[in-house]
Order: structure tokens, then sequence, then C-alpha cells
């Protein structure tokens, strides 16, 4: 169960963040979004855009911004939330009530804008709901993941991860104790 941390019990749109925030280089991997094309796909694989799409460098450099934005929020970053003010700046929404009656906020561009503006809602909604902050970022490998701990304190995304520092840990006690 603790290896699945990053993904139990979170809900559709905010593993799609997630997943999102997880695109960045990290051990080795490249940057799953280095390219407009990479983004492109990704976003397409996401149900987010159509599958073919073209993007522009601008739109690209914007949804890098996004996902740093995100991503400072996630690690609490105080600077965030200007940064994630300034990337949304051009993004254009809509009040939208769902078949419950709760209101939403609906992109209402297209292509890119419109996926970048799905992203932003599925966060204010998170923000709302206090699902957000259940999103921390490992303290292993970086990876953000959704922690379903009763009361928030996990701190890797995996048993692996976890496995990793209890390890290095031991053997740095055993090395202790032979000096």
């Amino acid at each position: 169960m603790a290896g699945n941390r990053g993904r139990k019990h979170t809900s559709g749109g905010l593993e799609t963040l997630r997943r999102f925030l997880n695109t960045v280089p990290r051990e080795g991997r490249p940057d799953l979004l280095g390219s407009p094309e990479a983004l492109a796909r990704w976003l397409a694989s996401q149900g987010l855009v159509p599958t073919g799409s073209e993007l522009s460098d601008r739109q690209h450099r914007r949804a890098l911004g996004l996902r740093a934005a995100l991503l400072g929020h996630v690690q609490r970053d105080p600077e965030a939330q200007r940064r994630l003010e300034t990337v949304c700046r051009d993004l254009r929404f809509e009040l939208a009530f769902d078949d419950r009656d709760i209101p939403r906020f609906q992109p209402v561009s297209n292509g890119s804008e419109r996926a970048l503006g799905a992203l932003v809602e599925i966060f204010v909604r998170a923000r709302h709901a206090r699902a957000w902050r259940r999103l921390k970022p490992c303290r292993e490998c970086g990876r953000v993941f959704y922690d379903s701990s009763h009361n928030r304190v996990g701190k890797w995304c995996s048993d692996r991860c976890g496995d990793r520092v209890r390890a290095a840990k031991a053997r740095r006690r055993k090395k202790a104790r032979r000096r």
C-alpha cells in the first residue's frame, strides 16, 4: 500500500496535476515536456488537447512557467503565488456550474491555453478542498506524491525511497559504531 502513496486516493484531476508536476527532469531522466512537441504529446495523453496538436514556443514557455509555479506551491516557496499570478495573467475563465450546482472556473481559450487553464482550475479546486496540502515533494527523489497518511506526515513517494533513506541511516550508524 505505501508504495502507492503517490496515487492512492487522488481524484482524477489532482492525479493529472501530480503527473504534470512530475514531468521535470530528475535522476537521469529528461524533461518530459522538453519541447513544444513533447508538451503537445503529454497534454494529448492526458486528454487536455487533441492528438496531433501543434504548440508554439511561447505556449511551451508558459506551460513550463506554470509547472514551475505549481511546483513552488508544493514546495511551499513564498514566491510561488506571485509566479502563478504572472503565468495565469492571460488565461481566460468563465464561471460555470456543474450538475451538482457547484461553481467552477472553466477555461474559455483554445488549445494549450485551455489545457493550462484546466490545470489551474484543478489547482484552485484542490486548494479550496484542502487536498492540495497532501501533494508533497519526496524527501529522497523529489517526485511529487499524494500523502494519504492519516495525519499527513508522509515523507517519501514510495517504499523504495523510504528504504533507501533508512538503509543509508543504518549504514551511517554502523560505520559510527566501528570507529
